[in-house]
């Protein structure tokens, strides 16, 4: 078996490091901060259909005598 050349060997070494780059770089821009995880708990409170709090729906339902005249407008939620 041949043995590498010192130019290969560098190729090669250089080729590794990068990807390593650029899959470290990958991996730690996926890291949710604490405001995304706030984020995405509010989200999840809402219907993506239509927008309405699930929550806030139920209890308008439950307290109508009769539930299906319920229509959901709009619902707005700021977060900043």
């Amino acid at each position: 078996m041949k043995k590498l050349s010192t130019g290969w060997k560098i190729f090669l070494f250089s080729t590794v490091l990068i990807w390593v780059f650029i899959l470290a770089a990958v991996f730690v821009s996926n890291e949710d901060t604490p405001e995304d995880v706030a984020k995405q708990k509010i989200e999840k409170l809402f219907d993506p259909w239509d927008g309405s709090h699930r929550e806030l729906t139920k209890v308008i339902k439950s307290n109508l005598r009769d539930p299906d005249t319920y229509e959901h407008i709009e619902t707005t939620c700021e977060i900043s």
